[in-house]
């Protein structure tokens, strides 16, 4: 079974996690500058090939009232390119508060998030990535009590 690559799409950095080979834990990977398109999408094209990514969940940033808007359509097109380069399916997940919680989450941990942006991305990342695979794992659970 192939991974699944969690991306917290931002307009200066792109946050990055995987999954475990089993599909229940998300982790961060990396963070990647986002200064060129053409460079961000080689780049995961990279990662993907060293990772045996068979699906990518992007965090959807919706509004705090959970409707869409620019940042929630500039991710979508973005997922669409990504869908088109790497041939593969290209899943949304909702991204709101995800930030918030990967800097109190780097500060429990004794980590200034401002001075360590890359990190608040990727955690970010994974926080996405797990919500995801929690959900996927409830739905499974649900429908195999049937």
């Amino acid at each position: 079974m192939g991974r699944l690559l969690g991306i917290d799409y931002g307009k200066r950095r792109v946050g990055l996690a995987i999954s475990d080979p089993l599909g229940m834990f998300a982790s961060g990977l990396e963070t990647l500058d986002n200064r060129s398109e053409k460079r961000l999408l080689a780049d995961l094209q990279q990662v993907i090939q060293e990772h045996n990514i068979e699906k990518i969940i992007l965090g959807l940033p919706l509004k705090s009232t959970g409707e869409f808007g620019e940042a929630a359509e500039t991710v979508q097109g973005f997922g669409e390119k990504l869908s088109q380069v790497t041939g593969l399916e290209v899943g949304y997940e909702d991204e709101r508060f995800t930030s918030v919680i990967a800097q109190q989450s780097l500060k429990a941990q004794g980590v200034q998030p401002s001075r360590q942006k890359h990190l608040t991305d990727k955690t970010a990342a994974a926080l996405i990535l797990q919500q995801y695979l929690d959900k996927r794992a409830r739905e499974t659970s649900e429908n195999s009590a049937f």
